[in-house]
């Protein structure tokens, strides 16, 4: 639709491998509209971990140029989170997000990271 803002969902679910292809493909498909992802996930056998195997993803797909991470909690898959599993995932995304900047060469994480 004409003058309507619009974010774009990826997939929860991508080996690392084909994340960058997979970044690549939506921007240019959809003209480079923004792109959210939950994860994604790099791997399926890590059930209670799912929040290791998507920071993994997430600090990938930020470095690849995602406008936003959505975190995911050790219960992914398995049951609803509680606050502790919240806060898990929380910090697992503020540690991607801060290694995909790293690797786009942000000045202030490396400031904070060599502090």
């Amino acid at each position: 639709a004409k003058d309507c803002q619009v974010m774009i969902e990826g997939p929860g679910h991508v080996p690392m491998h084909k994340i960058k292809q997979n970044m690549d493909k939506q921007l240019a498909v959809c003209g480079e509209a923004p792109f959210y992802t939950l994860g994604p996930l790099t791997t399926d056998i890590a059930p209670g971990y799912d929040h290791i195997t998507s920071g993994i993803g997430a600090a990938m797909i930020g470095w690849f140029g995602t406008a936003m991470l959505c975190y995911v909690t050790p219960k992914e898959h398995l049951g609803l989170p509680d606050r502790n599993d919240v806060k898990t995932g929380v910090i697992t995304y503020k540690i991607a997000a801060h290694a995909a900047d790293l690797a786009k060469g942000h000045p202030a994480a490396k400031v904070r990271d060599d502090a």
